[in-house]
Formats: structure tokens, sequence, C-alpha cells
């Protein structure tokens, strides 16, 4: 604070001078607004302290966030397709695959996952072939039929089946050996290919029986899917050296859901009413 200097002025009846007391008034004046002063220059320092704090507060929260924004493009997101296609592979989907972009770290790791999803495919279809698929013939087997019957069955559609035995099959293992039993039984697997559709499912159900579903066919419709078969191991016999005949039962169901054992077992006794009939024969019997 700037001093100031009074004059010290003596009167001889004791009292101040005026002068003196203006000097004072001034005094006090100047000091109040010194501190005012320095106060407010304080207040106004604090004040910028604060907002230069603020700014950089918000310019650290800006470069924090834009850092986050590049990690999750270059990081987070290709874990979270990762971690998807991972679920989805779980879930039994083996043809789920990550995308592969540029040259990291992550696409190495996204070029592992998709070999180990495609090896897992293709050994979940290998176990599935041989699960639902005969060794012999390529066809499906008893559990792929049992299926594909379940699916016919509770559909509210007419179906059909073919219930197929080779005649005298016994004799031609006896005979001939069972080489040529086998033979036989690949050779009428190539002749009901030719007369079924793409989407009829064809079988070995055990042996030397086979059945074939024919989906939304009544009873004359499948009697002439039979009668084509018969016509085609006929007409394939004269290029045969071991030929042979088949005995086929036909049942169908009409548009209610059936039981697969009922429709079954109607297919049985018709193969037998076509054995009794003199074999290389169709005979058909119709579900209620």
């Amino acid at each position: 604070l700037s001093p100031f200097r009074l004059r010290p002025i003596y009167r001889t009846d004791g009292a101040l001078p005026e002068e003196a007391l203006a000097e004072l008034q001034q005094a006090h004046e100047h000091l109040v607004e010194t501190v005012d002063e320095h106060y407010i220059s304080e207040h106004n320092t604090h004040m910028l302290y604060d907002e230069v704090i603020l700014l950089a507060w918000l310019i650290g929260f800006v470069v924090v966030a834009v850092v986050l924004a590049l990690l999750s493009a270059s990081i987070l997101k290709p874990l979270r397709n990762l971690e998807k296609a991972a679920l989805t592979l779980q879930n039994g989907n083996y043809n789920s695959t990550v995308r592969i972009e540029g040259n990291d770290e992550f696409t190495a790791v996204g070029r592992a996952f998709n070999a180990m999803a495609y090896a897992l495919a293709d050994t979940h279809e290998t176990l599935y072939s041989r699960a639902m698929r005969d060794s012999l013939t390529g066809l499906l087997n008893r559990r792929g039929l049992t299926s594909a019957l379940e699916n016919v069955c509770s559909a509210s559609a007419p179906a059909s089946l073919l219930l197929i035995d080779v005649d005298r099959f016994k004799a031609i293992n006896d005979s001939l050996g069972h080489d040529a039993g086998d033979r036989a039984l690949v050779e009428l697997t190539g002749d009901m290919r030719t007369v079924v559709r793409t989407g009829d499912s064809v079988g070995r159900y055990g042996g030397d029986e086979f059945l074939i579903i024919l989906p939304g066919l009544d009873t004359t419709a499948a009697m002439t899917v039979a009668q084509r078969l018969l016509d085609q191991i006929h007409q394939s016999n004269n290029a045969r050296s071991a030929p042979f005949e088949i005995s086929i039962g036909v049942a169908s169901k009409r548009d209610t859901p059936t039981s697969p054992h009922e429709l079954l077992k109607a297919a049985d006794d018709a193969l037998y009413e076509a054995k009794k009939a003199g074999r290389g024969t169709a005979r058909a019997f119709s579900t209620s």
C-alpha cells in the first residue's frame, strides 16, 4: 500500500486540524480501494485457474473419447465379431465365420477361427452322414428314415410309403455269395433313385428292406410310382448278371396326422399281401 505522509499540525487548543482529518479520510478511501483491487485480482486469478482446469478436463475427455473410438474400431469391434461368431458356432451353426480385414494380429486370429469352423463343419457333416446314412448304399439308414417318417406323419397332408423287399434275397447270398447280394442292393438303389422325386426320402430300412417316403401322394399316385419301379427293375435285369425281383407294400395316410407305427404296419401288411400274390408285385393299403 502506498503510505500517506501526515504532517504533524498542532494547535494550542489540542484539536486536530481539518487538513489532517481530510488526509486521514483520503488514506482510508485509498486503503479500501487497494484492498478491493487486490481481492478482485485474486478472484479473477482463481476464476482463470478454474477455467483452465475445466478446459484441460474437457480436452482430456475428448482425447479419451477419440482413443476409445479408435480402440473400438481396431480392437473391440473385431473382438465382438469373434465373440458373435463363436456363440453362433456354439449353437450348432457350423457355417459361422468372421470377416477377414487387414493384416494384423486380429486378422490372424480370424483366419484361425475360420479354419477351425470349416474343420468342425466337415467333421459334423461326416458324423451326421455316418449316423444317418447307410454305409453300403449311401441312402438314409433306419435312423434317418425314422426322422423323415415322423415329419410326414405329423403333417396335415397326404403321404405314402413304399416298403420294398428283395425277393429270395437269401438265395442270392447262398448261391452267388454275399458280394453278389451287396451288388444287388446297390443296383436296386440306383433303380429307386430313377423313379423318385427330389423331395422324397429313400433309405435302407434294414437288411434287404428299403423304404421310400412320398410326401403329398395318395394311394393311387403311390401305386403309380411302385409300378414304375417294378418296370425299372425288369428293364435293368436285362443287363444284370444276377437279376432279381422285388415286392412292394404301399400304405397311405390322409391329410390328418397319423402314427408312424400305424403307417409302417399298414405298409408291412401290404408287403405281405404282395409276397402272397407271387412276388414281383405291389399291393396297397390305406389307413383310415
